[in-house]
């Protein structure tokens, strides 16, 4: 809590001092309703009383007075807990909902899903690119490779005529 003093001065003199409390922080602000306790501190505190008393008017007449005060203090607890205390900045209620949620998303598994269809097009685009440029190349060395064949049979058979003419 930051302390602001507030002076009024009139002619010099100092009239009027006042203090306010402010919070440094506006979301820590809680508003006190009842005793200093909040609305929520306030309903599950009456709900724990309630909660006790009744159980333990309940068991005193079955089970005697030690064991049913133990017994209503054990069942009036989670009242208390739940209102009054916080961890990790968050209620009790809030807290296990936040556990029980984290403890179904470790079960899941992740899978790894292009969501990137851009990414997706242009590289299947790319791939058919590729396969089309493989595939012309392959073409083209099957076409030198005929080529080759040809011209080697063009000049054995232009050996092959010179040979039979210088026989005759």
């Amino acid at each position: 809590m930051n302390f602001t003093t507030i002076c009024r001065e009139v002619g010099g003199n100092i009239m009027a001092v006042l203090e306010v409390k402010i919070n440094r922080e506006i979301r820590n602000y809680k508003e006190k309703i009842f005793f200093g306790f909040t609305l929520k501190q306030t309903i599950f505190a009456i709900a724990g009383v309630g909660v006790g008393a009744i159980s333990y008017f309940v068991l005193s007449y079955r089970i005697g007075g030690n064991v049913a005060s133990y017994v209503s203090m054990l069942l009036a607890v989670p009242f208390f807990v739940f209102g009054f205390k916080t961890k990790y900045g968050m209620s009790y209620g809030e807290y296990i909902r936040a556990k029980l949620i984290s403890k179904k998303l470790e079960k899941l598994k992740l899978e790894d899903n292009d969501n990137n269809y851009l990414y997706t097009i242009s590289k299947r685009y790319y791939e058919m690119k590729l396969n089309e440029a493989a595939i012309q190349q392959k073409e083209e060395r099957n076409a030198e490779k005929n080529e080759k064949k040809r011209q080697l049979k063009v000049a054995q058979n232009n050996t092959g005529d010179n040979s039979n003419q210088a026989n005759l």
